[in-house]
């Protein structure tokens, strides 16, 4: 630990990686590794590293732009193609958003909105409070 905080250092003082790599013994490739370890961020929501912003929050972002332009039927059409057994995370945040919108603004009940998706009312509920 005291290692990496050093390497850190001396990286952010722009420090070559090879010079820092054989003050310490390790490759060069390693030294890049433990400063790029140490020195990424990552998202609080969705704890997901990111450079400039989260490929999530993007998502969510566009995805809840979309969804709130969209006419009653192309709003079934999205129900439908989120109705399959998916997990992907991409998948259940475009879900979660769309449970939100026909919540919010169509105000279905959950065991509807259950129904439509093809899921318990409980799980929809769960995704709401997320």
């Amino acid at each position: 630990m005291n290692r990496d905080i050093k390497i850190i250092e001396l990286r952010k003082k722009k420090v070559r990686l090879g010079t820092i790599a054989k003050k310490f013994g390790i490759t060069p490739e390693r030294v890049r590794q433990i400063y790029e370890k140490r020195n990424r961020a990552v998202c609080k929501i969705h704890n997901s590293p990111y450079k400039k912003e989260c490929d999530y929050c993007l998502l969510e972002k566009t995805y809840r732009k979309r969804v709130q332009n969209l006419p009653l039927n192309k709003t079934l059409q999205e129900v439908l193609a989120l109705t399959k057994e998916n997990r992907a995370k991409a998948v259940v945040i475009k879900r979660k958003i769309l449970i939100k919108f026909l919540k919010d603004t169509h105000e279905l009940n959950f065991s509807e909105i259950g129904r439509l998706l093809k899921r318990d009312h409980s799980s929809i509920r769960n995704l709401y409070e997320k």
